[in-house]
Formats: C-alpha cells, structure tokens, sequence
C-alpha cells in the first residue's frame, strides 16, 4: 500500500509467506497474526481477520496496533460499541500514535460524538502541531458544529502543510460556508481538483 516497488497481490502473497513462516518459528508471537489478519482484511475475510487480530490481542493485550485495527474493522462491521472499545484501547495503550488518535477521532465523529473526537487531536497536535491528519480531522469537526471560525486557522495550517498553493481555499471555504462567498463556484473548483 505503501510503495510501488511491487505489485499489489505480489506484495500481498509476500506478506502471506512472511506471517506463515513467522508463525512456524514461534506461535507464540502477536506480529504475524497482525499481517495476517491484514491480508484476509484485503482478501475479504473480515471474520478471520478479527479472528486473528483477537488471538494478537490475547498473545499481547498491550499491542496498540492490533486493537486499532480490530477497531477499525469492527466499527466498519457495524459492531460499533466492540470497535469503539478497541479503539479506545489502542489510544490508551498508545497516546502519542499519530495514526491511532485519527483514527480513535474519526470514529467518534462518525457516531456524532463530536466533542468527544476532538480531545483526541488536540492531544496529538500539542506534540506534532503539523499532522495532516488530526489538522484535517478537527478542522472536519469544528465545520460540523458550525464553529468556523475554529475551522478557519485549521484549514489554513492543513492547506500551508500539504500545499501552501491552496491556503487560498480555506478561506473560500469559509466564506462559501457563511454565506459571503459563491458556493457553486467553489463547489465547481472542489470538482476540478
């Protein structure tokens, strides 16, 4: 997902080989089930993903990320009390993982917990004030609410971060939002990008 080095399903077929030759070595580690659990998740094996995510999880119930991604799946599953509880977990297990907090965020924004999902961020940006991710979420949050104004400053370090050609837009934004700007205009420009 990450590279271009190789092809999808070869990469997927590697980590396969990797986490089966892993788990010969050792049952007993919680690594191998997390990859697997990742290529059934590709392969549309959700039930054996959270299968083996859950044995990671029993094998180490401090590993962070195998309670993110049991999380995540379950929440898509729409067994959303157990993946918020994962989700949870991992955030309290792992308070400064970047990814973790967006992700713990997210999912409390797509309850509708909003105020809930911005402690998350705001927490996370106090050590990594650039992250994309949590700028992006909060400044999601805030156009919720309506606050946008809390939105604005958001949007404008979002944009200065990923491409400071588009500080622009955050501005437009939130004068389309409020009424002040032309809204089909930037709904046109949004489209063409």
């Amino acid at each position: 997902a990450y590279s271009t080095r190789m092809s999808g399903p070869e990469a997927l077929a590697r980590s396969i080989d990797a986490g089966l030759r892993a788990l010969a070595l050792d049952p007993l580690l919680p690594e191998p089930y997390t990859a697997l659990a990742n290529a059934s998740v590709i392969n549309l094996q959700r039930r054996t993903a959270v299968e083996l995510l859950t044995r990671a999880i029993v094998l180490r119930p401090s590993f962070a990320t195998a309670h993110q991604w049991r999380g995540s799946i379950l929440m898509s599953d729409e067994d959303l009390a157990a993946g918020l509880a994962s989700l949870e977990r991992a955030s309290a297990l792992d308070p400064r993982s970047l990814v973790i907090a967006e992700n713990h965020a997210w999912t409390l924004l797509t309850l509708g917990r909003n105020a809930d999902a911005k402690p998350a961020c705001m927490r996370v940006l106090q050590f990594a004030p650039n992250y994309q991710g949590c700028l992006g979420t909060l400044a999601v949050a805030q156009l919720i609410t309506g606050d946008y104004e809390s939105a604005r400053p958001l949007l404008e370090r979002l944009a200065a971060v990923q491409n400071p050609d588009a500080s622009g837009q955050a501005q437009a934004l939130i004068a389309a939002l409020t009424g002040h700007g032309d809204r089909r205009a930037l709904a046109l420009h949004m489209a063409a990008l």
